[in-house]
């Protein structure tokens, strides 16, 4: 049986305010139009003002996380930001790598080894 790991995906910027509705707003849809299993991570707070905003998933292997990784890259390099991806248990959470405008491109094999997809 393989394992499933719960990974969330979420925006890292200095300016998040100025960027989180666009980035909502453009995965929203993309969501909606792939079959990812993704769910949007738009957590704001009692002011209305974004904590975070990204995606969370389940992922059985490598495969799952090609697609996400490809879109939010793109997101990233046009919104000129970088992403976080972790995994999470609970309310227990671990950032594992950033990829992005600053960053880079991401490397699913790479990004699947962090997490302990083999």
């Amino acid at each position: 049986m393989k394992v499933m790991f719960n990974v969330y995906i979420q925006a890292e910027a200095e300016e998040l305010q100025d960027i989180a509705a666009d980035l909502e707003a453009e995965i929203t849809p993309w969501l909606e139009e792939k079959d990812t299993g993704a769910q949007l991570l738009a957590d704001r707070d009692e002011e209305g003002e974004y904590q975070r905003v990204g995606i969370n998933m389940q992922v059985r292997k490598r495969a799952d996380l090609k697609e996400p990784l490809s879109f939010l890259f793109k997101l990233a390099k046009s919104h000129k930001c970088d992403f976080v991806l972790g995994v999470y248990d609970g309310d227990r959470q671990e950032d594992i790598c950033y990829f992005g405008n600053e960053e880079g491109k991401p490397d699913a094999f790479e990004v699947a080894n962090y997490i302990g997809l083999i």
